[in-house]
């Protein structure tokens, strides 16, 4: 156990810990139906039932819950379509009637399209929990040998004995029926097993066929039958886990027991343990039979949720004791003697009603809850940590306040990454239709999606629960909540049923990925080109001029040939395409004595080439002539062109800009712009019959693939600017390039 004091300090400075709230924790509500405790209204119509689970959905969602424990099974009846038990009560206020609509999978329905998951909270055992089921109730048609009536003074109703191996199968039965026609996600158990009040002669049946005789508790010396009773228990939970595996292993399995395991130094000597220090009162080991320690031992559980219903003010049930005693003696430490990596997690369930009736040590309300949060998050290890609030009806007073506060973000459950799941492969086709984000996924039935600001690195981002917008059931996500998409990254992941996360596919609206500094295009305007040939006449005079000058090591009568040769590598060849400009531009250098070593350098000076033109040829347009000689050393050149260039970009956007207009229809921008940076998602428009090219430099690797394949309009470059073909699937190498697609400019990674 920790020093008590350390734990009070690190509570005392953590008054800002709700803003470093971890990405994993399990955030759920207890939805008690039971005497219609929270939901439904018996004496609503169908229609008002499912209209009063949508809006307490909504306010888990709002409160950043992502999971919803609904009672489906509370007095062997049903909040489903049941073969072997009745229609709850608690649906009409008549055991046995039909509803007119099946509440779970309604349930199960809404709570998906809300990004929670819905676990069903059964209890196994328990038939009545005043007086006696009719013989003629369904139940004791099924089951009805098995039944047991206590009245112990504690408990005066009736339950199905564990002691029957028959009595266990019935239950077995009974659950799987759920876990085969549902698609829930998690099923767990209260602290109903044998009753409050303890067993003494009432199970006498199935104590004389089937306890052995060599069986006596030896914590109580022998004059008890409660070790055989704790094994019956056991039996039938290690049995029910087993078997949620062999059908749907992501079923999240656990057992909501009460607070205290024991107080019996015997007890927790078998197991190695040390009871948590000052702990007194009730307890699940010796009152009702239940061994929460030996399922964690034995790993028949996923995780833990004891209901810790007191404060951290209460000495005798102090919070914070048995919080740290259940997550780091119990749950870690057996998880770390478990084989295969197998983990046992702690989730504690809160008692939130106690914020509003007074109860001993909740003076301070909804603060006492927030203590409780940060003990929980005190005691986070390997996934070790959780909510589970008792009740819905309580937990709606308070979901905004802690939603401003220690639920600030979103999180995700703690994987169950133990179990045997099957890797998934990245979204695809991310397409932004106004604010809903859609894609497709082959085997993924649910997603998160995270929203970052560009220059933020991805996997930094999708560990940050900042920026988690939720988990998702469909191939769609809303986002109308995002206030400016402008300047913002999307991220979307494969999130399988275990909780384990993939993976994640990035989404580049029109012209815009991450971390990008674009170079747009300037300089000369012509008209629309189409083949090589009419671009090769149009510029025919000034290469013969450039090759009869330039290139004195070439006859004056081949200057055509070689030129029109090196016109055909732009569009044709990847590797010499543009030599024909490196040729100039190191005739240039070489005039001004300025030599150069670097690929990227003589892009510089490609401006001068496009400065030739006079306008005395047909079709061209002259856009601006700069003295380069003047302008001192290639660095500078930038600066010059831009000087005489009309078309002025801004240096520097973060807000949308929209490209200028071009002088004319159809006409084409050739040359690059290196002194504007338009970073992210800075352009949103490319006005119509502006045809030319953004260029870029990338400052990180991260890509979202687009969703255009084998298109033959495609024009794709690479980093230089070089054209190497219209198919993604047929770039010739690894790298970046830019894909032209009509208006549409993506930056891929291959």
């Amino acid at each position: 156990m920790r020093n008590r004091f350390l734990l009070v300090l690190l509570l005392f400075v953590s008054c800002s810990m709700f803003a470093q709230s971890p990405k994993h924790e399990f955030r759920a509500a207890w939805l008690a139906t039971v005497q219609n405790i929270d939901w439904p209204n018996r004496k609503h119509t169908a229609a008002e039932q499912q209209q009063a689970l949508t809006a307490i959905f909504d306010k888990y969602a709002a409160g950043n819950l992502h999971a919803c424990c609904l009672q489906v099974r509370s007095l062997s009846d049903a909040m489903y379509n049941s073969s072997y038990e009745p229609w709850s009560e608690s649906l009409t206020g008549t055991r046995g009637k039909d509803p007119g609509y099946d509440p779970l999978a309604f349930a199960i329905e809404e709570a998906h399209k809300r990004g929670l998951e819905l676990h069903i909270w059964v209890n196994p055992f328990r038939v009545t929990s005043s007086g006696s089921i009719s013989t003629s109730d369904k139940v004791y048609k099924n089951a009805g040998k098995w039944i047991i009536k206590y009245d112990n003074g504690s408990f005066n109703g009736q339950i199905i004995d564990p002691g029957y191996p028959e009595a266990r199968a019935y239950v077995l039965k009974v659950l799987m029926e759920i876990i085969n026609n549902y698609d829930v996600d998690g099923i767990i158990m209260d602290d109903y097993f044998y009753p409050y009040g303890g067993t003494t002669t009432e199970d006498a049946a199935s104590k004389a066929l089937h306890k052995p005789n060599n069986v006596v508790d030896v914590n109580q010396n022998g004059k008890t039958d409660d070790d055989w009773r704790r094994t019956n228990v056991d039996n039938a939970i290690k049995m029910i886990y087993d078997s949620i595996q062999a059908v749907k292993p992501w079923v999240r399995f656990g057992m909501g027991p009460f607070g205290i395991w024991s107080t019996q130094k015997k007890a927790a000597q078998a197991y190695g343990l040390t009871l948590p220090s000052g702990i007194s009162g009730l307890d699940d080991y010796d009152v009702q039979a239940c061994n929460t320690v030996e399922w964690v031992k034995g790993g028949y559980v996923d995780y833990i949720a004891p209901q810790l219903y007191w404060s951290t003010q209460l000495a005798a049930q102090d919070y914070d004791v048995l919080a740290e005693w259940w997550a780091k003696d119990v749950c870690e430490h057996f998880s770390n003697l478990l084989p295969n990596g197998k983990k046992v997690h702690f989730f504690s369930s809160q008692a939130a009603y106690h914020a509003y009736d007074g109860y001993r040590g909740y003076d301070d309300g909804v603060l006492e809850i927030k203590r409780q949060i940060e003990s929980n998050r005190a005691n986070l290890s390997s996934g070790y940590t959780g909510s589970v609030f008792y009740n819905t009806s309580a937990y709606q007073k308070m979901y905004s306040e802690l939603a401003a506060t220690h639920f600030q973000y979103k999180a995700l459950p703690p994987a169950m990454d133990w179990k045997p799941a099957e890797t998934l492969t990245k979204p695809t086709h991310l397409t932004l239709t106004g604010t809903t984000l859609s894609w497709t996924h082959s085997k993924a039935e649910r997603f998160t999606v995270y929203v970052f600001p560009q220059g933020v690195n991805v996997s930094s981002a999708i560990e940050n629960p900042a920026y988690l917008q939720g988990i998702v059931w469909q191939k769609s996500f809303d986002l109308s909540h995002i206030q400016n998409l402008n300047g913002q990254n999307i991220a979307v992941c494969a999130y399988d049923r275990y909780g384990n996360e993939y993976e994640p596919a990035l989404y580049t609206e029109g012209a815009v990925s991450t971390d990008i500094e674009w170079v747009l295009n300037g300089g000369m305007v012509l008209p629309q080109v189409p083949t090589n040939d009419s671009l090769w006449n149009a510029f025919k005079p000034y290469y013969i001029t450039y090759y009869g000058e330039e290139r004195s090591d070439q006859p004056k009568e081949n200057a055509a040939t070689f030129a029109y040769k090196y016109m055909q590598d732009i569009m044709t060849n990847t590797k010499s395409a543009y030599k024909w400009l490196g040729d100039y531009v190191y005739g240039v250098a070489t005039q001004q004595s300025y030599s150069l070593d670097s690929e990227s350098a003589w892009r510089w000076h490609v401006r001068a080439f496009f400065n030739a033109s006079d306008g005395t040829v047909a079709g061209l347009q002259k856009v601006a002539t700069a003295d380069f000689s003047s302008a001192g050393l290639p660095a500078n050149w930038g600066s010059a062109y831009q000087a005489a260039n009309p078309f002025v970009f801004p240096t520097s956007v973060s807000a949308p800009y929209t490209l200028p207009i071009p002088v004319k229809a159809n006409d084409t921008f050739l040359g690059w712009y290196d002194n504007a940076t338009f970073s992210g998602n800075s352009i949103t428009s490319i006005p119509a019959g502006w045809s030319g090219i953004l260029y870029a430099k990338w400052t990180s690797t991260t890509s979202a693939l687009p969703t255009i394949q084998g298109n033959q309009s495609l024009q794709i470059y690479d980093i230089m600017g070089r054209w190497v073909g219209h198919r993604i699937e047929d770039l010739p190498r690894q790298g970046v390039y830019i894909v032209v697609s009509g208006n549409d400019v993506y930056k891929i990674f291959k």
